[in-house]
């Protein structure tokens, strides 16, 4: 009966945490609010039944949706153009290295094949990506801040100069910190002739204060499913993460169909690739497009000034938390301050009790909370990330609970 499916499906509902319970306070997964305002147009006819295979002139609608989610996202990235077709933020970092490969290809630069990327902090799936496109990665240290060694990284590029393709930054970095020097590392690596990929995993800490393409990066990915609202799990992968390429010589080498040609209003100079890619070809069609209704209608239910805030009461909401606990727990705090996620190191209870991360991760879970990111980037330390979307009493909570 109805009733019995309910109360089975509820039972099952029990049995897990999620937002509606709690605080997911996940560092580097940006777990925050699906408005149900947002979610509700997938399940519409006029979105959910369109066939994949009609003709554009039946499509104008999603169209326009798409049109107009490549302008915003455009204007918030800095970037010019845009690709929609990986499905998740390891598709779109492939995807990124692919189209830089592609790009000096281009110019006959065939050689350049190594990949940087600081260790630490950076996003833990980019140096898989990197090896999967056939790069060579070369690790970079850190130093003590959580910041890119500076040093280092002059001393790797120029040693790999002849052969550098790119650099992978994070930024913020994950250890939840602003690096001071990205202008002039990016700078660098564009002087040595390589390209600037930075992960737009931490996106959330950036909207409305900050874009990549002003500060230096050439293409990025960015986590729909994080910062705008699709929820994890929502699109064959963790999320959606599309592509950008700043300046007109990037077109070129954004993935496309490899036969057919992209609609013209949509991605102008794009054309097909051929049947051998010239950079990626990662979807054979858009088959998830319909997880971008709800971060279309999150930048329009947003506006311009509601994501300058969100972004702020982000990083508000980190610093609060890494004040409240910082006499209780080594708290990786850098100039007094923290991005939109911060690093709390428990290795001094492993040393003076036998405590470790993942025991207090288990405790809190007597306390009806998710655990934050554990032992990652370091290992024996919990990462907290608490999203614009909790109120200062839920901050408390975790607070008092940890």
């Amino acid at each position: 009966s109805e009733t019995n499916i309910v109360r089975y499906m509820k039972k099952l509902e029990n049995k897990d945490v999620s937002l509606v319970h709690s605080m997911i306070p996940l560092g580097s997964c940006t777990m925050k609010l699906n408005a149900t305002a947002e979610m509700e147009p997938i399940s519409w006819r006029e979105f959910a039944n369109i066939h994949p295979f009609v003709p554009m002139d039946q499509a104008r609608g999603y169209e326009e949706l798409l049109k107009e989610l490549d302008r915003d996202l455009c204007e918030i990235t800095g970037y010019d153009s845009i690709c929609f077709q990986p499905n998740s933020g390891a598709q779109g970092e492939f995807t990124g290295l692919a189209a830089i490969k592609a790009y000096h290809k281009s110019i006959g630069q065939h050689q350049r094949s190594v990949c940087l990327i600081p260790t630490l902090c950076t996003r833990h799936t980019n140096p898989a990506s990197a090896q999967m496109c056939g790069m060579k990665v070369v690790p970079v240290k850190v130093d003590k801040s959580g910041s890119v060694d500076v040093v280092d990284l002059q001393r790797l590029a120029h040693k790999y100069s002849d052969n550098l393709s790119a650099i992978m930054l994070t930024y913020p970095s994950t250890n939840g910190v602003f690096e001071e020097d990205i202008r002039e590392t990016c700078d660098m690596i564009h002087d040595l002739g390589g390209q600037v990929y930075v992960d737009g995993a931490n996106m959330n800490a950036q909207v409305g204060l900050c874009r990549p393409g002003d500060y230096g990066s050439d293409v990025s990915h960015l986590n729909l499913h994080k910062t705008f609202c699709i929820p994890h799990g929502g699109a064959g992968g963790p999320g959606m993460g599309p592509n950008w390429g700043e300046g007109s010589t990037w077109y070129p080498s954004l993935p496309t169909h490899p036969v057919v040609p992209p609609h013209g209003s949509i991605l102008p100079h794009a054309k097909p690739t051929g049947c051998v890619p010239n950079s990626s070809y990662i979807l054979s069609l858009p088959v998830y497009i319909c997880v971008l209704i709800s971060a279309y209608l999150s930048l329009s239910l947003m506006g311009p000034k509601g994501l300058k805030e969100a972004s702020e009461i982000a990083i508000l909401n980190a610093n609060y938390m890494a004040q409240r606990l910082k006499g209780h727990y080594d708290v990786s705090i850098i100039n007094g301050f923290v991005a939109h996620e911060f690093i709390i190191d428990t290795r001094g209870f492993e040393a003076t009790s036998g405590v470790e991360a993942v025991d207090i991760a288990k405790r809190l879970q007597d306390y009806g909370f998710h655990a934050p990111t554990m032992s990652w980037p370091v290992t024996n330390t919990l990462m907290i990330e608490p999203t614009e979307s909790e109120d200062k009493d839920e901050l408390d909570r975790f607070c008092d609970a940890l």
